[in-house]
């Protein structure tokens, strides 16, 4: 029942039309089709909602769009990194300064990074990265990581992926509890341990736009793969800030799509295991499940063989 992959991204937009024409002008994303109806897993939890969808992919990773109708609230200010609504995704980019050419001539977007790119020391990396928001206020990050320090190096080299942007690295969520947070993705879900790291210093502030920022950083990887995969951020300073679970049509209500062999055994197997996290739905059949972990982040659980968009 363990989580075997995950599979994409999916946010939620005001405005569909627009947000798939950023993603495609600004970053590189192809939609796999027109804009049409959502699938019915995106519906879960939501009903007399409307929704169109578009999944649009770069190399082997996609991430979702979605618009709800009755829509939600927007996208609530400048959420930082250490704000328990905090997701972002995080891209891998041959050519730094190619992706932020090819970002600069589409409006709308605004620079969470203080100043140019920031190159992170040896101990967290030594990538090159800058993060931003989309017109929507979502969160991004484009990553250029050190010749040979990754699989990275050979994607995109046959021409499959023209721009500089590579595909989709990782997506981050900020957690209050780090320890309980690990327990629940490893021992609930199966996720195994990749990485870790202590971030802090100059470099960081700039690239988080926070002060004096100091930060547990953990990759959690599904069992058959490891790109695309998924790292807590655990904010020693400045200091989580806890909010409220967002709706489930607000666009602040991103959800991280995994593949499970029994989505419904598992779900009732994780709400055994902790009183905070919430079954938000599941279909009759246990091939769906929408869950939100002990911070109100949304997990959306799908059985291998449950067609995606």
């Amino acid at each position: 029942m363990a989580v075997t992959a995950l599979d994409r991204v999916v946010l939620v937009t005001p405005s569909l039309d627009a947000a798939v024409a950023f993603y495609r002008d600004a970053l590189g994303f192809h939609p796999e089709a027109p804009p049409g109806p959502a699938p019915a897993e995106l519906l879960l939890g939501l009903e007399g909602t409307r929704a169109r969808s578009c999944c649009l992919r770069i190399g082997a990773q996609a991430v979702e769009l979605v618009q709800y109708e009755p829509a939600g609230a927007r996208y609530p200010g400048a959420v930082g990194g250490n704000d328990g609504r905090f997701q972002h995704f995080a891209m891998a980019v041959r050519d730094m300064e190619a992706a932020m050419a090819r970002l600069r001539r589409v409006a709308g977007w605004e620079a969470i990074t203080r100043g140019d790119p920031q190159q992170l020391p040896p101990e967290n990396g030594g990538v090159v990265a800058f993060k931003f928001r989309d017109p929507d206020g979502h969160p991004l990050e484009f990553l250029q990581f050190p010749r040979g320090s990754t699989g990275w190096d050979d994607v995109g080299g046959d021409g499959s992926v023209p721009g500089p942007v590579l595909g989709i690295d990782h997506t981050a969520i900020s957690v209050s509890d780090v320890a309980r947070s690990t327990r629940f993705l490893v021992d609930g879900l199966g996720l195994h341990l990749g990485s870790r790291s202590l971030n802090q210093g100059a470099a960081q502030e700039r690239l988080d736009g926070l002060p004096s920022p100091r930060l547990d950083v953990l990759g959690l990887n599904p069992a058959e793969q490891d790109t695309p995969h998924l790292e807590l951020l655990g904010y020693h300073s400045p200091a989580p800030r806890a909010a409220s679970a967002p709706g489930l049509a607000d666009v602040v209500a991103t959800r991280t799509v995994l593949r499970s062999s029994n989505p419904g055994a598992l779900s009732g197997e994780l709400r055994g295991r902790d009183d905070r996290i919430e079954i938000v739905a599941t279909d009759a059949a246990g091939n769906v499940a929408l869950i939100r972990d002990p911070d109100g982040h949304l997990l959306l659980l799908l059985q291998p063989a449950f067609p995606s968009s």
